[in-house]
């Protein structure tokens, strides 16, 4: 009943909560070993989270962030007019 699109975009939700925990965890940690540790799983999550953003992209289900406004484009846009 759900959609490849719907579950991997959970997926990837779920994996940037998992990365702002260790982060978390690791701020609140005083053992130094802990520090490193979580530092591993926070690189093995963002690998892990940078495959699914990529699979995201190659589908093209992920949406176009905001942008800026070209505020020169519509200068010369409007002048040539």
């Amino acid at each position: 009943p759900y959609s490849e699109q719907i579950m991997l975009c959970f997926v990837n939700a779920l994996c940037a909560l998992g990365v702002a925990t260790y982060g978390s965890a690791m701020s609140l940690s005083i053992r130094h070993d802990l520090a490193a540790l979580y530092s591993k799983f926070i690189m093995k999550s963002g690998a892990y989270a940078e495959d699914g953003a990529n699979m995201l992209i190659e589908r093209s289900w992920m949406e176009k962030p905001p942008q800026f406004i070209d505020r020169d484009k519509l200068i010369r846009e409007n002048t040539e007019s």
